[in-house]
């Protein structure tokens, strides 16, 4: 399950319109937002792995607000910001915690590779000061 949140502004000129428009903001919501929403990153997810949607999250999150916030336009609805939470797995299942464990180590890995070229590059520097 990947939580996904956007934060919408109505227009308090545009709120009958969107009023006559849906009927309640519920309606709005269920009918429109929603699949709208699932249906773009339904897409996106396709084209990613897990990993990928995790690392590029903050780019995924701007791209998607620029891409989605002219079709709220059409719907007389101001999109501020899209917001991709952690994914969670559903019960009884930890493979997402796994990936995300998997993901923090090969990050320590990387660092630690470049940890130790760097004492390697001090201690030749240090080797040629000496000589």
């Amino acid at each position: 399950v990947l939580p996904l949140s956007v934060v919408v502004h109505i227009d308090y000129m545009k709120a009958p319109l969107v009023v006559q428009r849906f009927g309640d903001i519920k309606r709005l919501v269920e009918q429109t937002l929603d699949p709208m929403v699932s249906a773009y990153f339904k897409n996106i997810a396709q084209t990613k792995t897990l990993i990928q949607l995790l690392q590029e999250r903050s780019d995924i999150q701007r791209k998607s607000g620029e891409e989605m916030r002219e079709k709220f336009n059409s719907y007389s609805l101001e999109l501020q910001e899209v917001l991709i939470g952690t994914p969670r797995a559903a019960d009884g299942q930890n493979s997402i915690e796994q990936i995300l464990i998997q993901l923090r180590e090969r990050q320590i890995a990387v660092e630690k590779v470049e940890t130790y070229k760097l004492q390697e590059r001090a201690a030749t520097q240090e080797r040629t000061l000496r000589e």
